[in-house]
């Protein structure tokens, strides 16, 4: 096994968590309520993170994906009631949050620091696309 990878093995992960994106997953939590959290990772512009609150109407889903480009291209189809999203910065301009719906708020974040935040405050999925 090459050094580096033993040195890597043996270590913690040790990049800073951004305070945006605890804030994120601060906000994640609150605007659950106690109801399922489903993590769609990934998901470039929501529309599958829309699906998926539409499939578990109960739950409440987080659309991530570290694009604000992508995530801004999210356009809820017209038929579906209720659904206009809203931006709401969180810290500073880096983080954006858009929500969408009773149960569907897309963040911006890389997936790793978002996770990372998500373990450290005790949250738990129910599930993860």
């Amino acid at each position: 096994m090459s050094t580096v990878l033993q040195r890597h093995l043996n270590k913690p992960f040790q990049r800073p968590l951004p305070d945006w994106v605890r804030n994120a997953a601060d906000a994640t939590v609150r605007q659950a309520a106690g109801r399922a959290l489903i993590l769609d990772s990934g998901r470039g512009t929501g529309l599958s993170s829309l699906r998926l609150s539409q499939r578990h109407p109960d739950a409440f889903v987080v659309g991530l994906d570290q694009s604000i480009h992508r995530l801004a291209r999210f356009q809820p189809e017209p038929a579906t009631a209720g659904v206009q999203p809203a931006n709401t910065v969180l810290g500073d301009s880096r983080q954006v949050l858009l929500r969408a719906g009773r149960n569907l708020l897309l963040v911006r974040a890389d997936a790793q620091d978002y996770w990372r935040a998500l373990l450290q405050i005790g949250a738990t999925l129910s599930a993860h696309y």
